[in-house]
């Protein structure tokens, strides 16, 4: 029997806005495929059955707003469950190659290394790791194989103003 995985992602953060807000990164509940361009991971995705990548350029600016954040990745896989954290999360801009800025919590699943550029199949310094892969991320100079299928929840938390 197959099992089905399923991803979701999200970002929560507190901004002036008496609804609240939730934002999800990204989320996969119908194991569309998130082998996609460089364009598509800048932009934002919605796939026809739900799932979707909220977009590097959105997430640089969420996480560029003055504020601390911690990430928080949940990691699930034929049942077992590990957990991936870090700190004083930021995106960085384009121009930067969306660098990933976090220090990671001791004890947690390493699958976002400090100071990692973003990339996809058909751009970035981890090209080969995207295609093989299948999918964009923030792959590490040593990033052991991992799936983002296996990502069942990531939040980012608003921490405190800088």
């Amino acid at each position: 029997m197959k099992s089905i995985m399923v991803v979701v992602v999200v970002v929560v953060v507190t901004l002036p806005d008496p609804v609240g807000n939730t934002f999800t990164i990204m989320s996969n509940v119908s194991g569309d495929s998130f082998n996609r361009s460089w364009s598509e991971y800048r932009d934002g995705f919605k796939a026809k059955r739900g799932s979707n990548w909220i977009g590097l350029d959105k997430l640089h600016r969420l996480t560029n707003d003055g504020h601390d954040y911690q990430l928080i990745i949940v990691l699930s896989a034929e049942g077992a469950t590990s957990y991936a954290s870090c700190n004083e999360f930021k995106v960085d801009s384009e121009k930067e190659d969306y660098r990933v800025h976090c220090l990671s919590l001791p004890g947690y699943v390493e699958v976002l290394h400090n100071g990692s550029t973003f990339s996809t199949y058909d751009q970035g310094s981890g090209q080969e790791q995207a295609a093989s892969f299948g999918f964009g991320w923030w792959f590490g100079a040593n990033q052991k194989p991992f799936n983002a299928t296996n990502m069942v929840l990531t939040k980012l938390k608003k921490k405190s103003s800088k």
